[in-house]
């Protein structure tokens, strides 16, 4: 007989002795694994559909506990795979409304997967969102063989919008995909519902005249029960600072003389005279003799056709010219500009920017212009995540957002201990005058590595600077891989060889997340994976996240950072820190001061504006949600 779950939970839920804790949680789900264990196939498999008819019937704690152990010998008997402790330990977490924090390496990927099966028990859809397409579709191709042999259906939304795809994904019990697919599929069921209730009048008669119906339509999400989110630092945190926007075609196409003439407008505006650009917020302010300026075109050419005030459209313009850098905020692939995301450094060939600005940044580049977008639908991902039933979700990096995920999400966080200690050494910062001395350090450190087998990962912020570094590795005579967020589904295959004697890889800080960096026995001997971040990200989660691709599981590995006075991160600083830095700088170009504290009390001020920032913008989501609802009830 299975043991009560109720046993668990309470061994779950103090704060000390966290090691003891997943050690005692994962020895009651083995205990009762063990006796599935001298069970055939057919026997287990109907123990499954047995569990799934009478889960409601059930104390449902004590059913978590029966599904656990079966999913626990599902994963032993298919891929040969016995799941540690601190896996088992993280799968029952996320069957409560929390975050995981899980570090890197510890085997997240079968962590969702066996919370996936417990919770498709529940039989209200199971979504499990991820960052990009390509991890989920291949966290699902790990996945299916243990959930579909113990009769759970899964399913994968496909890259592109294929509806037949999508539908028959969201009918099985177990669907992987990105955040914002889900997000964007609502929507369209929104925009589709919407439309159904808009017809002309008459429709609705006719259709029951010819056929006795009423026609509706077929939302693509039948269910939202739990989402389980993996990377959920990114996708809760980071992709939420913007609302999901779906857009479509505006109902007539603007002229594209009228944006060259913008264009042209913009780059005649003088900074400081006629008007005022702050850098840090990217914001615009014309001063009274901008303002008859920049409407002097009106006069003397045709420009016809606004969508919008043609202030707005010079606006877009100057901040094309003077705020978004190519290889750095876009780059362009085959004459179209496309969006490269701040935090994750992958590029969104399906996004644009809206109010004229994407066609400014095709006129500054001198490539065909797109058509504008209008928005159709759109909604936060806070309030979109808080429409299942339930949700929880993974992640290395949690700790110091507990705020946040609470206020967004209603979820707490709650610590897995590591499966083997970990023996990272960080080193201590280097910091350098200019962006050239830093990088010519990266490289000569990155050289004596390679030399004695060692391998080196270089994290850089922007697919500009990971140029850079690769152009002085050529000059070095050091063979090396780049990974910029330009690869798709490379990227894996890369990062999978990242590991290897030698091996140097150069890489945006996010690009290959999710993907291990597996050494082998000569990498090991010269001491595991160097980590060399080329730059302090604003977010300290992302150097978290960069720090956490060397030493896993127990093996060695060493870390170091590098900066220069032009980072973002410095130049945020305050004054007086900066003259502190340029003082300590000796004729090498390099500081002898350790200003490792005063960067990272930076990072938690950026992290609390950027927190108010997502605040700010849920308010707004839901004030906006009242006045629509006042207008409803008052039509």
């Amino acid at each position: 007989m299975f043991a009560p779950f109720a046993d668990l939970t309470r061994r779950l839920r103090p704060a000390a002795a966290l090691a003891k804790t997943a050690t005692a949680a994962a020895s009651i789900v083995r205990e009762q694994a063990d006796v599935l264990r001298q069970e055939n196939d057919v026997s287990l498999t109907e123990r499954t559909s047995r569990l799934r008819q009478t889960w409601g019937g059930l104390d449902c704690r004590r059913s978590i506990t029966q599904a656990a152990a079966l999913g626990y010998e599902g994963f032993r008997r298919t891929l040969g795979i016995e799941l540690h402790d601190v896996q088992l330990h993280a799968a029952l977490l996320l069957t409560q409304n929390c975050i995981a924090e899980m570090q890197t390496g510890e085997g997240k990927t079968y962590t969702a997967g066996l919370a996936a099966f417990i919770c498709a028990f529940q039989g209200r859809g199971v979504h499990v969102a991820t960052t990009n397409g390509y991890l989920a579709e291949r966290d699902a191709r790990e996945i299916s063989p243990v959930l579909e042999w113990l009769g759970v259906t899964v399913g994968v939304l496909p890259d592109t919008h294929d509806e037949q795809r999508k539908y028959a994904a969201y009918r099985c019990d177990v669907t992987y995909g990105t955040g914002s697919d889900f997000g964007f599929d609502y929507l369209r069921d929104q925009v589709r519902l919407r439309a159904q209730f808009r017809q002309r009048l008459g429709t609705d008669f006719l259709g029951r005249l010819l056929n006795g119906k009423r026609p509706a339509a077929r939302p693509l999400q039948a269910r939202r029960g739990v989402a389980l989110v993996d990377e959920a630092d990114s996708v809760l945190i980071d992709e939420a600072a913007m609302p999901l926007v779906l857009s479509g075609a505006v109902p007539r196409r603007v002229s594209e003389d009228l944006y060259r003439t913008a264009i042209g407008t913009a780059s005649s505006l003088v900074e400081d005279a006629d008007y005022y650009l702050d850098p840090a917020t990217r914001s615009i302010r014309f001063s009274e003799a901008g303002w008859v300026r920049l409407h002097a075109p009106l006069r003397t050419s045709d420009v016809t056709g606004l969508a919008m005030p043609w202030a707005d459209y010079v606006e877009s313009s100057l901040r094309a010219l003077h705020c978004l850098q190519r290889d750095v905020d876009y780059v362009i692939v085959e004459d179209q500009v496309q969006i490269v995301d701040p935090n994750t450094g992958r590029v969104h060939e399906e996004r644009s920017w809206r109010g004229g600005l994407h066609q400014a940044v095709e006129c500054k580049e001198g490539v065909p212009l797109s058509q504008e977008r209008m928005t159709d639908g759109q909604i936060s991902r806070q309030r979109f995540f808080r429409l299942y039933e339930r949700v929880a979700g993974l992640t290395g990096t949690a700790t110091g957002n507990e705020r946040e995920l609470e206020e967004f999400y209603r979820l707490s966080v709650r610590v897995v201990p590591t499966h083997r200690p970990c023996v990272r050494q960080q080193l201590a910062d280097r910091v350098f005058l200019t962006d050239e001395q830093r990088n010519a350090a990266v490289v000569s450190d990155t050289c004596a590595r390679h030399a004695v087998g060692q391998p080196v990962l270089i994290g850089t912020q922007t697919i500009d600077h990971s140029r850079r570094i690769s152009e002085r590795l050529h000059a070095a005579g050091v063979p090396h891989e780049v990974l910029n967020g330009l690869q798709d589904r490379a990227e894996a295959d890369i990062v999978a060889v990242a590991g290897r004697c030698g091996a140097v890889t150069v890489a945006t800080s996010m690009a290959g997340r999710g993907t291990d960096i597996r050494l082998d026995p000569d990498s090991l001997a010269a001491g595991g994976l160097f980590v060399a971040g080329a730059s302090h990200h604003l977010s300290p989660r992302v150097d978290r996240q960069l720090v956490g691709r060397c030493a896993r599981q127990g093996q060695p590995g060493v870390c170091r950072f590098y900066s220069a006075l032009t980072d973002p991160l410095l130049m945020s600083v305050g004054e007086k820190l900066r003259a502190d830095v340029r003082r300590s700088i000796g004729d090498d170009g390099e500081s002898v001061g350790d200003f490792s504290e005063a960067l990272r009390l930076r990072q938690r001020d950026y992290e609390r504006e950027s927190f108010q920032k997502r605040r700010a913008m849920v308010r707004r989501d839901q004030w906006m949600d009242q006045v629509l609802e006042s207008l409803v009830k008052e039509g």
